[in-house]
């Protein structure tokens, strides 16, 4: 059967973001509820802009947002609104302490959080991140 050979091997968990969120927000439609959506979108876009490359990549079954490089070097990035909450913070910053590498680790978030380190993994909230010069 070489539609379902086809079809399985077209599947994908692969993400997709667009490059202009206006016209995202009109084929999508504009969600309150899919702010944590654009942002990522918004960060994925500046990591193109910055470094010219972005990836998802997966660690142990575990999602990290984006991977980046510039110089040789890897960048890690968790994108979230808040890690106010002790579930969600375990859960961003889970996939980073497992990677075994000396590369930056940073949790961008939109709230701001009282702590600018934990771990060794930086976070900063998305209005001071877009506001770096990046490399």
């Amino acid at each position: 059967m070489i539609y379902s050979k086809t079809k399985r091997y077209l599947h994908t968990s692969d993400k997709f973001y667009a490059t202009d969120l206006g016209v995202r927000n009109r084929v999508a439609g504009f969600r309150t509820d899919d702010i944590d959506g654009i942002l990522e979108n918004v960060v994925h876009n500046e990591l193109l802009y910055r470094y010219g490359n972005a990836a998802v990549c997966d660690v142990g079954g575990r999602e990290v947002d984006f991977v980046s490089e510039a110089d040789g070097s890897l960048m890690y990035f968790q994108v979230c609104m808040n890690i106010g909450d002790e579930a969600t913070r375990d859960r961003e910053l889970r996939p980073l302490r497992d990677l075994r590498d000396n590369y930056p680790k940073t949790v961008i978030v939109y709230d701001r959080f009282p702590v600018k380190d934990i771990d060794g993994i930086r976070v900063v909230d998305i209005v001071e991140w877009l506001n770096e010069s990046g490399a």
